[in-house]
């Protein structure tokens, strides 16, 4: 059975949807389809459904603008752990570039199995001369990418920087990705400012420094998991909606720049703070919940600029459900604190307001708001 008739077999429900996608395949030779397996060979012309390349690399490089790749179950990059990448069949790693995987055209990757089955390595590999946020395990360069989509994405570890990296970048989508153990960042991606749209959805960020971090307003960040990190998620005037952050050493969330977007995500148990705010003049930061931290809300360096968070649930966090240090006015009506009285003592949530800081509180919720949870 060919890598075709197994992954039609996996991912299709029905024989008719496979009859159909078949079709689809057949019908639109211009949308190329190269296929990678550990048992495949890479040679400069691999990529068939009879001759899979070994490498994601090679199949990049095979591949024409628009092509879809599509990665079976296995182990990929440093093969055999040595950190040479100098094995046949191990990724093209790009010592001056940095990274294992460097996506230079227009193209999809999907793994047939998912993330759990399918695994990109660096073992930690990096170039001769360190720059923060340029070693990446994947590094997308090329606009109209496509890494991973739900349920068909991939496990990006051990990278000595980031675990996928993209830089002024239009027309992306990651999806149904695992990033774990990665130095610094998960994930970090920035759209260029006339980027129209950059989906990040799906993903499940664990054990890095920052599990996510985005910057851009084209920037969506959608049903994104975030565990065990140093910092969650940190968003510069990006959309960020339904999200969970739990169990990251310091904050869950960081949120930063004018005119963003936080609404109906979820914070638990983030040491320090749930949801660390600066400068988010302009910002939407509503309808989360913010539970188990030392502080639900930071309200930090804001440059004298007012912040609202509005209609979320703030309760359960041990010294303030809101600290505000701005040395300015918080906008917090709307909240849920934990009692029908707004906040105060337990088993309320209090606000604490340092540095000639005002945070106005009324009216305050009287019952919990809609806590998100995926379906």
């Amino acid at each position: 059975m060919n890598l075709y008739q197994i992954g039609c077999r996996s991912v299709l429900s029905s024989a008719a949807a496979c009859l159909a996608l078949a079709s689809t395949t057949e019908a639109v030779a211009a949308s190329q389809v190269l296929w990678v397996a550990p048992y495949g060979v890479d040679t400069a012309h691999c990529g068939d459904r009879t001759h899979q390349c070994r490498s994601i690399s090679q199949a990049i490089e095979n591949a024409s603008a628009g092509a879809t790749i599509e990665v079976a179950p296995g182990h990929y990059g440093d093969l055999n752990y040595d950190g040479q990448f100098d094995q046949s069949g191990e990724e093209h790693f790009d010592p001056q570039r940095g990274c294992v995987v460097c996506i230079t055209k227009p193209v999809r990757i999907l793994s047939l199995f998912g993330a759990t089955e399918t695994v990109i390595d660096a073992n930690n590999v990096a170039k001769t001369q360190q720059y923060y946020y340029e070693d990446a395990v994947v590094h997308i360069y090329a606009d109209n990418v496509t890494f991973g989509t739900k349920d068909h994405g991939f496990t990006v570890l051990n990278g000595s920087d980031a675990g996928i990296l993209a830089k002024e970048v239009d027309y992306l989508r990651i999806s149904g990705n695992i990033v774990l153990k990665n130095y610094r960042a998960g994930m970090s991606i920035q759209a260029r400012d006339s980027a129209t749209s950059v989906l990040i959805a799906d993903n499940i960020a664990i054990d890095n420094d920052f599990g996510i971090s985005t910057r851009g307003r084209a920037v969506s960040v959608v049903r994104n998991f975030a565990l065990g990190n140093i910092v969650g998620m940190a968003f510069t005037d990006s959309t960020v909606v339904n999200n969970i952050a739990t169990a990251n050493s310091n904050e869950g969330m960081i949120l930063a720049g004018r005119n963003s977007t936080l609404r109906d995500n979820v914070m638990v148990g983030n040491p320090d703070a749930g949801l660390d705010v600066g400068i988010a003049a302009g910002s939407t930061i509503s309808h989360n919940t913010i539970t188990g931290s030392r502080f639900g809300v930071n309200v930090g360096d804001t440059s004298g600029e007012t912040v609202a968070v509005t209609s979320s649930n703030l309760y359960g966090n041990d010294a303030c459900g809101l600290i505000n240090t701005s040395a300015t006015v918080a906008q917090a009506a709307n909240n849920f604190w934990g009692a029908t009285s707004g906040p105060g003592p337990r088993p309320a949530d209090q606000v604490c307001n340092y540095n000639g800081s005002t945070t106005i509180v009324s009216p305050f919720a009287t019952t919990e708001f809609p806590i998100y949870h995926p379906n």
